[in-house]
């Protein structure tokens, strides 16, 4: 099949967040033959779930995306979503079915009005079928904001790939998802089965062509500076459901089935059909008939949704932080000045992929005091003790960290930074579920980070260092938090017009 990670333009045509009034549709969450016992991160970056830590859309930034199917014999039925980076918000999601050994890639680029377009020059389905400069939605971002300002935050975010189940060969569901000559039929009429709300067995969902979800999931993530031509790289984090046992060729965590986790691409309401409190641990979708935001079939399964036999979602989400906490980040910095001979500069990127699942913001609250909303069942992290929200002006409301963040030259030198923060009175706060600091710059240098961008003065002997490594510690801890992220630097040769970005995962 022919596949292009660096297409970034394709025919203009819209598509949708989901299908409307769909009827008859299949869900299904049931155990079936799960072993899994917990979730784990996975070394091999192959697993059930995945998520990419950062992208952008930034001024000149595009990025690009790319799964990967391992499993040779079943196929796949992901979900895909975005979450804007400074509150977790839902900007899109939708459908990918990938047959066995298969490979789906897309690009993210700014589009005229502001908002982060997705195109996909991919021969794999989807559902939505067409996936050719579709907008990021701003639905369920704050509707207070300009819409500029809400065109701002589907430019930063984070990206989840969920495997809801496995597509075994012999149904129709995979005849119709198989490649055959490079091109899948992708027949909407043949996705009948999949595409309505009944809440459906394990046995009643293998007759629809579904069957438990297994590992085999990968891929990658660049970010692409078009007016320097640098890129920053790395791998999806992989989650695995394991039923406890390691291999014993490398020791890493023995990967087994995980229930089912399939919901339809609808936009249809779950209402009663489901019980969407064990199936989310997200504080919004919580609460039945008095959930703050209404569930809908297209908003599961997500991170939370329960991979584990015997599971609900606070407890899964409640692993995944325990496996991602971190009481520290580290990592190396470049920041030299502009008449260098390698002009460097240098930023990182901290993301909190289960921040949504500890505290949320209702942007319809009474007052700030009360806008943050908790899980009451999952306490060992973000508390009301270290987190606040901050007014951020014509970007809104964010929930922010207060932390401390340090730094050495290359030959031993150190001392403790000072942080540029507007307004004054945020001082020490970090905002955004995935919020980016700038190296001894008044903006982003590399990344062009503006939604939740920290500038970040290093000084050691009362001069700004060139080089060296720097560490982030969240305050009011114990437990750590759960942190992923990385650095991205940035350089120009000069004398050569040459530009070079290079990625280095976060220490700690």
């Amino acid at each position: 099949m022919k596949k292009s990670i660096l297409a970034l333009s394709a025919a203009v045509a819209v598509s949708g967040l989901g299908f409307a009034g769909a009827a008859n549709a299949l869900a299904v969450f049931d155990v079936g033959s799960s072993t899994a016992s917990e979730v784990q991160l996975a070394p091999s970056a192959v697993g059930h779930y995945l998520f990419t830590p950062y992208f952008t859309t930034q001024s000149q930034n595009n990025t690009l995306l790319s799964v990967v199917n391992t499993d040779t014999v079943n196929g796949k039925a992901v979900k895909v979503r975005f979450r804007g980076a400074a509150n977790s918000d839902d900007i899109l999601d939708f459908t990918l079915f990938l047959s066995p050994g298969d490979v789906w890639t897309a690009s993210l680029k700014q589009g005229v009005n502001g908002l982060t377009e997705i195109t996909s020059p991919d021969n794999s389905c989807t559902l939505p079928q067409d996936i050719t400069n579709v907008p990021f939605r701003t639905g369920r971002l704050d509707q207070s904001l300009s819409d500029a300002a809400l065109a701002s935050h589907t430019r930063e975010g984070y990206v989840e790939f969920l495997n809801m189940a496995d597509v075994p060969p012999g149904s129709a569901l995979y005849k119709n998802i198989k490649h055959v000559k490079g091109v899948a039929p992708c027949d909407l009429a043949a996705f009948a089965d999949v595409l309505n709300t009944s809440v459906v067995t394990a046995d009643e969902a293998r007759e629809a062509g579904l069957d438990n979800p297994t590992d085999g999931l990968t891929g990658g993530w660049t970010i692409l500076r078009l007016d320097n031509i640098s890129t920053f790289s790395g791998t999806h984090t992989a989650v695995v459901a394991t039923d406890g046992s390691l291999s014993s060729i490398n020791g890493q965590p023995v990967s087994v089935a995980g229930n089912f986790a399939f919901s339809p691409q609808s936009d249809e309401p779950i209402g009663a059909a489901a019980n969407v409190d064990n199936l989310s641990a997200d504080p919004l979708l919580k609460g039945g008939a008095g959930a703050i935001i209404e569930p809908l079939w297209m908003d599961l399964p997500d991170m939370s949704t329960p991979l584990v036999n015997g599971y609900v979602a606070d407890q899964q989400a409640t692993d995944l932080s325990f496996v991602l906490a971190k009481a520290k980040v580290m990592n190396e910095f470049v920041s030299t000045l502009d008449g260098a001979v390698v002009p460097g500069d240098t930023d990182w990127v901290v993301s909190q992929p289960t921040r949504r699942y500890n505290v949320a913001l209702d942007y319809n609250a009474a007052s700030t005091a009360v806008a943050r909303v908790f899980n009451p069942a999952i306490t060992a992290y973000y508390t009301p003790g270290n987190t606040r929200v901050v007014d951020k002006g014509e970007l809104g409301d964010l929930i922010c960290l207060r932390g401390k963040f340090s730094g050495s030259d290359r030959e031993e030198g150190g001392q403790d930074t000072s942080v540029s923060f507007s307004p004054a009175e945020a001082a020490s706060a970090y905002c955004g579920e995935v919020f980016t600091l700038t190296f001894n710059r008044a903006s982003s240098q590399v990344l062009s980070a503006a939604l939740t961008n920290v500038p970040v003065a290093l000084k050691i002997n009362n001069a700004a260092p060139e080089a060296g490594w720097a560490t982030f510690a969240p305050s009011s801890a114990p437990a750590g938090l759960p942190m992923t992220g990385f650095s991205a630097i940035s350089l120009k040769d000069v004398a050569n017009h040459g530009n070079y970005g290079y990625t280095y995962g976060h220490r700690w």
